[in-house]
């Protein structure tokens, strides 16, 4: 079992020492801003600049600086359920009510756009610069206008918890049904399931060599090389693989969060897997900046970021 000791530097921040089997090279591993200490974070973003977006239900908090400072604004009256940054700069925001909105000034101004109705669980802009979204009952829905008008894709039933976009131009959808993918930027959906015993895929990242990796509700995760043509289940050394986020760091190795077993890192393409830390923190969402930095949003702990290079564990 692990204990934490909390020290404040003098800057007001905290760092936490997590005295447990720690693959990290020194005793102060993790950086927690005070400013989000106790939020329910439910996603999280870094763009290119390094500027951290993460969100709770009700509010966006923003940093440039490495999340010793936090700009926060309130979102529209509704509860946040997906969040994402379009190639043009642009925030938006899904809703579990219904609808998205845009901001083109980092959340201090909003504009509703004429989304469906039904609860948005996940959103990305494609190639050709379609916003689609995934919905909660009625599959995905796309709009080539910017969100001024929407139509439903093929894929137009079921719960979509999840949307990949692939280095080689592919789309990945993870429904309650299992993993679909398109190759005409959403148009058309074909199923690549993962054969895993239970069909369900809440997470999915795509690498950057194009493999594909799906976690899905039956606490398995699953790697493919071809495009979801062939699967291998990849979760060996991960305890309770209920994984909720996944990334990539500089060096190729792939990193994942469960939502109570902690964090966890491959450099053999799932073969086998190292915990890194966090053990028995629910974690919700990831993110990795330009120094290899981990970021972890979690639930009513705030976010937690490592002092040193993810590439750097043991």
């Amino acid at each position: 079992m692990s204990f934490e000791l909390l020290r404040k530097l003098s800057t007001g921040t905290l760092v936490l020492t997590l005295v447990t089997a720690s693959c990290f090279a020194q005793a102060d591993v993790w950086y927690l801003p005070k400013e989000l200490a106790a939020e329910h974070i439910v996603a999280l973003c870094i763009a290119e600049t390094n500027k951290v977006i993460a969100a709770t239900a009700k509010t966006i908090f923003t940093s440039e600086n490495d999340g010793e400072t936090w700009v926060s604004v309130t979102t529209p009256d509704t509860e946040l359920s997906a969040l994402c940054v379009t190639p043009a700069g642009k925030l938006m925001i899904g809703s579990l009510q219904g609808g998205i909105c845009e901001s083109a000034d980092s959340g201090k101004g909003w504009t509703s756009l004429k989304a469906p109705s039904q609860s948005v669980l996940s959103m990305l802009v494609t190639e050709g610069g379609e916003l689609i979204a995934g919905t909660a009952d009625h599959g995905i829905v796309g709009s080539a206008d910017g969100g001024k008008s929407w139509e439903p894709a093929a894929l137009n039933g079921g719960r979509i918890w999840c949307l990949e976009k692939s280095p080689d131009g592919r789309i990945y959808a993870g429904t309650q049904s299992g993993v679909f993918r398109s190759d005409d930027g959403g148009k058309t959906w074909r199923s690549v399931a993962t054969g895993g015993s239970n069909p369900g895929v809440r997470c999915l990242f795509a690498a950057e060599d194009s493999s594909i990796w799906a976690a899905t509700n039956g606490a398995e995760l699953f790697r493919s090389t071809n495009g979801g043509g062939h699967w291998i289940k990849s979760d060996s050394g991960i305890t309770l693989p209920y994984i909720r986020a996944i990334v990539e760091a500089s060096d190729r190795s792939i990193v994942a969060a469960t939502a109570s077993g902690g964090v966890y890192r491959t450099t053999d393409h799932g073969k086998t897997w190292i915990v890194v830390d966090l053990t028995g923190t629910h974690i919700t969402c990831l993110g990795i900046d330009k120094n290899d930095r981990l970021w972890c949003g979690t639930q009513d702990r705030g976010i937690f970021r490592s002092l040193q290079p993810i590439t750097a564990t043991k």
